[in-house]
């Protein structure tokens, strides 16, 4: 996954930025974004969510013109909710939870070295060879 695809799903799982901080375009990719890594979290089928909402049968599914609930109804919920300092607002969001947990939960301080540099593109550079105060402080 691309670095700025992990920055983003950081701070859209994040109660205190979500889309708030995006325009145009960019809320549109972040939306599609945190939808992909919902996909992928085991704890999500979304097949069977929308098999559930679908009329059943073949005669009311053709003749049925009801509208038909988003597939992601807990991405709408969690972006509509007003932002609160409290973590636990996340507990009614189990999904979005997972995500958040995945992207902003603390690391170890050699793991978050390594993310700083990886994010700024000095992974491979001599000054992460020769680290001492004034290179980490530099960077």
């Amino acid at each position: 996954m691309k670095k700025d695809s992990i920055i983003f799903l950081a701070t859209v799982s994040h109660l205190k930025f979500k889309l708030r901080w995006l325009t145009g375009d960019e809320k549109k990719k972040a939306n599609y974004l945190l939808q992909l890594e919902i996909d992928a979290t085991p704890n999500f089928n979304n097949n069977d969510e929308i098999r559930s909402i679908l009329p059943q049968g073949e005669d009311e599914f053709l003749f049925n013109f009801e509208d038909v609930e988003e597939p992601y109804p807990e991405i709408k919920r969690f972006i509509k909710a007003p932002y609160t300092s409290d973590l636990t607002t996340l507990n009614s969001m189990t999904i979005v939870k997972d995500v958040f947990i995945k992207y902003n939960t603390a690391l170890s301080f050699s793991s978050s070295v390594e993310q700083l540099f990886n994010v700024a593109g000095d992974i491979f550079s001599k000054k992460r060879s020769r680290m001492n105060d004034k290179n980490f402080e530099d960077t």
